[in-house]
């Protein structure tokens, strides 16, 4: 698939399995070509052709949802969780013009997108990325900022952390709004830390 994908007869090629795919009875058939949709999607994101991961995404999604089809959520799940999704969110903080299908992409898990950010703020020099997080929060939308907004309410201290980060970044009104509930709940280092981010902004 490797050497196929700089001909443009790899793109049809890979339609070409999905349908095929989706149309398949025989389960023994249907697990071969399960193996090589999911070789295309890796593939497709080593080669940062983000357009076709997300049409081979959006063409499984298309599938019923009944037990005949169970193979190909778990398909989805697979290609979803593999580590190289985590790589999207580096692709979309790098130092470059944000292509945008990665937004698209990453708001499908915005709960491990916003697990990804928090982590890479805890780092030594986790503030710098800051506004490329803004610019990839804003690219991503709804459910990122309603996820986020949800967090507010959680017990643990980095999550509401995160958020407040985010939010106070991203959509500062969201947070003042949400203030009124989510305050008195919080310890005073985190009532502090949404204070000083919203007078700052």
């Amino acid at each position: 698939v490797e050497r196929l994908w700089p001909q443009d007869s790899a793109v049809e090629f890979g339609r070409g399995i999905v349908q095929a795919l989706l149309r398949e009875a025989s389960p023994g058939i249907a697990g071969l070509l399960s193996v090589v949709v999911e070789n295309l999607a890796r593939v497709s994101l080593a080669k940062h052709e983000y357009a076709e991961f997300e049409r081979i995404l959006e063409t499984l999604e298309s599938s019923p949802r009944d037990d005949e089809h169970a193979h190909i959520s778990t398909l989805l799940e697979r290609i979803i969780r593999d580590e190289q999704w985590l790589c999207l969110v580096d692709e979309a903080l790098a130092n470059r013009p944000l292509n945008p299908v990665i937004p698209r992409l990453l708001r499908r898990c915005p709960d491990r997108l916003i697990d990804r950010l928090g982590l890479l703020l805890t780092a030594s020099n986790g503030m710098d990325s800051l506004p490329a997080m803004v610019r990839l929060i804003h690219g991503a939308g709804e459910p990122v900022l309603g996820a986020l907004e949800s967090r507010l309410y959680e017990p643990r201290h980095q999550r509401i952390a995160t958020a407040i980060h985010l939010l106070a970044s991203t959509d500062p009104q969201r947070l003042a709004k949400a203030l009124p509930r989510a305050l008195v709940s919080w310890e005073w280092s985190l009532q502090d830390l949404a204070v000083s981010e919203l007078t700052a902004w």
